[in-house]
């Protein structure tokens, strides 16, 4: 079997498929892969130091920095940025650890709590049945 690979980026429609079959970590690590053009490699390696200033303001959109050793060549650190989508997918991933550095980190409450991503998530799946469903 022949493996054929499409020469194209996702669009933003595969991206929100994505998204909504994914828990909260998966999904913050791919809205900041989708927004920011981070690597894989980057975006896993990563530490909340990296995020945490913005992320404690709320400032949007949250810088988020790659140090010397997270970048390709080792050459420079460098940042980029992300919209609020992946700032609430971040927080609402950050509040479901449950580490005592992250309560006491300073960051604060998403918009969406785990019980309204929960809720959002069983529309999103009913929604998804009945539209799949044979008349």
């Amino acid at each position: 079997m022949r493996v054929t690979y499409h020469d194209r980026d996702i669009d933003h429609e595969e991206v929100k498929l994505i998204l909504g079959a994914c828990r909260p970590r998966e999904r913050a690590l791919f809205a900041i892969l989708a927004q920011s053009g981070l690597r894989s490699f980057t975006i896993c390696s990563p530490r909340l130091k990296h995020v945490k200033e913005d992320l404690i303001s709320n400032r949007i959109p949250c810088k988020i920095h790659a140090p010397v050793e997270l970048a390709k060549g080792k050459y420079r650190g460098y940042f980029t940025f992300v919209s609020n989508e992946a700032v609430e997918y971040l927080k609402v991933y950050l509040h479901t650890r449950r580490r005592k550095t992250l309560r006491n980190s300073g960051v604060s409450q998403p918009t969406i709590t785990q019980a309204d991503y929960e809720k959002r998530k069983k529309k999103k799946f009913k929604r998804r049945r009945n539209t799949h469903a044979n008349p």
